[in-house]
């Protein structure tokens, strides 16, 4: 969309980095989500979602910048995945940053997501 209509150039590394780093990056998205399905009843589910990625688009500085908000909005945000899911992105895009940061953040995150889903799915084994 963004070549044919606003006739946006990377180049093939660009493309590379920017795909990469958007299939790696919403891992923890979807960790997220699979923890949220296992705690919240069906009923509440969408809501708890819904509220959680809208706040954590809002960390990311996915609709506002963070440079306009509070200071301790930024310093909340640099803990959120999303904040580093936007950070790789416009690194793809300008083709400038170290990506390593964004990376093992986004990692840390995935790792601890997925050790509370496990032991959550091990303890509501455990009880059936």
């Amino acid at each position: 969309v963004s070549v044919v209509f606003l006739h946006a150039h990377l180049s093939v590394g660009g493309w590379l980095m920017a795909g990469l780093g958007l299939w790696v990056g919403i891992i923890p998205f979807a960790l997220i989500a699979i923890l949220i399905g296992q705690f919240a009843k069906p009923e509440f589910a969408q809501p708890l979602f819904m509220v959680t990625f809208l706040g954590l688009a809002l960390l990311g500085g996915l609709w506002v910048p963070l440079d306009i908000l509070p200071q301790w909005v930024s310093n909340v945000a640099q803990v959120a995945p999303s904040y580093w899911l936007n950070k790789l992105g416009q690194m793809g895009a300008s083709l400038s940053g170290n990506a390593l940061t964004p990376a093992l953040v986004l990692g840390g995150w995935t790792v601890v997501l997925a050790v509370l889903i496990s032991w959550r799915y091990r303890r509501d084994s455990a009880r059936a």
